[in-house]
């Protein structure tokens, strides 16, 4: 048996700022493939972090789902932005 390595190309999004975020556009379905919710659709997730952890929002002002989606420290999409 031999292991080999592959590439896969993601597409990634900014926000309005320029940050790195998980979602350019929700209607138009611009959005992660690593994204996911849980619970109904009330915790936003990537299924790449290991503990499934809620994803956080910045300029949110405390409302659930205004601002964009910050990528979780060990994104592999953005490792090394």
């Amino acid at each position: 048996m031999t292991m080999e390595k592959r590439t896969v190309e993601f597409d990634a999004y900014r926000d309005s700022k320029g940050n790195p975020c998980c979602a350019g556009d929700f209607p138009t379905g611009k959005v992660c493939v690593l994204y996911r919710t849980l619970h109904f659709g009330c915790m936003e997730t990537c299924a790449a972090m290991p503990d499934m952890k809620c994803l956080l929002r910045r300029d949110c002002n405390g409302v659930h789902d205004i601002g964009s989606l910050i990528p979780f420290a060990g994104c592999p999409i953005w490792k090394g932005v």
